[in-house]
């Protein structure tokens, strides 16, 4: 039996007015079911009123902790595991997160292996392995912005059971 579960996890944030990167908070839960006991996530950012400003853009990347107990606020605490691609005006976009992603691997032939990146996930990418127990939202703005963007972000849990 499959049970889906859904859950709004950021509702009408308001992006930041001025270029720069910030910590959005952190996704341990769905419905009250921890993310690790999901076998698939969908993840759909969808905004409410668009980026406007002088070449103006915004993209939310999905981070994996990767110490125990991390600090949200500190980020060597987490490893980018998901990027959305940047958007300029409305947001309307959804990631797609198997259990196991074969990702992208920089290390030898078979191997798993990546260096540890905070903020730099190439847009839809999502790197190999698990998500974890909790996923961080980083906000990254670029550009001159006059009229900040309002987003809300979605999960979609799926446990094929």
């Amino acid at each position: 039996m499959t049970d889906i579960v859904r859950e709004s996890v950021l509702t009408n944030q308001v992006s930041a007015s001025v270029a720069g990167t910030l910590q959005r908070g952190q996704i341990l839960t769905i419905q009250g079911i921890g993310l690790e006991e999901f076998d698939e996530l969908f993840v759909h950012w969808l905004s409410t009123v668009s980026i406007v400003g002088t070449a103006p853009t915004i993209r939310l990347i999905l981070q994996r902790a990767v110490r125990p107990n991390p600090d949200p606020t500190v980020d060597v605490h987490w490893d980018d595991y998901a990027a959305f691609f940047s958007s300029t005006g409305p947001a309307d976009r959804i990631l797609y997160l198997p259990m196991e992603s074969t990702g992208v691997s920089t290390g030898l032939a078979g191997t798993k292996e990546q260096a540890r990146v905070s903020g730099s996930a190439l847009a839809s990418q999502v790197l190999a392995g698990h998500w974890g127990d909790r996923l961080r939202v980083l906000e990254i703005v670029g550009g001159t912005i006059t009229t900040p963007m309002t987003y809300s972000v979605y999960m979609t849990g799926i446990n094929r059971g």
